[in-house]
């Protein structure tokens, strides 16, 4: 019996300089690398991204919008022309960036359309809302829905779960971490730009890129 506390204390101690080992190699900064979400430069493009365009772009634009604001829709149809005359070289990246605060249908229109884009109809849902913001609503949802020829039980059930309110959430968290304070504000070949663009703008913009 007295050979077992002294046989016990080294054991404890063993124990002790293990744990410790174990912790300090856990927190060493070449064995765990945290990555801090909030802590980004550039947009992150993901699968879940609405993309249009070019597969093989040779300009990149990521534009944080709101299918709500009036400036958001006037900046949609400049895009819509850039794409248009040049098919071959640029690529549209969407993330939503709803003010709720301004508009009560920001994060609702944002959610239908994200319920379209889960049937392959991101994009003209996406042109259908900009052309009528006046009447954004469950009502206008569902009828663009039925334009578009979604199914309609997949969409409403989309639509009254919110089932995409994960995505809509997800693009505006990554905006508040680059600090986007207002839509639409574009991001072209990573160079940022907030506010309202004309076709104007785009073109000046596009001519110091390398699409003349």
């Amino acid at each position: 019996m007295k050979n077992f506390w002294p046989i016990f204390a080294l054991l404890c101690i063993i124990t002790g300089v293990v744990f410790l080992i174990i912790i300090t190699r856990l927190f060493q900064g070449d064995t765990i690398i945290y990555t801090d979400p909030e802590n980004i430069e550039s947009p992150i493009i993901s699968k879940k991204d609405p993309v249009i365009g070019s597969a093989q772009p040779t300009i990149v634009i990521v534009e944080y919008s709101d299918f709500a604001c009036t400036s958001c829709s006037q900046t949609s149809e400049a895009l819509s022309a850039m794409l248009d005359q040049y098919p071959e070289d640029i690529a549209l990246v969407w993330k939503d960036f709803p003010n709720s605060s301004l508009h009560n249908e920001a994060i609702p229109a944002a959610i239908a359309a994200r319920c379209a884009q889960k049937q392959n109809a991101f994009w003209p849902y996406h042109d259908l809302l900009m052309a009528n913001q006046r009447q954004l609503g469950t009502d206008l949802y569902k009828e663009i829905a039925t334009e578009l020829d979604l199914s309609m039980w997949r969409f409403n059930s989309c639509l009254r779960r919110e089932k995409t309110n994960s995505l809509v959430s997800t693009s505006y968290q990554e905006g508040l971490a680059l600090e986007v304070t207002a839509s639409p504000t574009l991001y072209i070949n990573g160079e940022r730009f907030a506010g309202l663009m004309r076709e104007s703008d785009l073109r000046r913009i596009l001519s110091n890129l390398e699409i003349k």
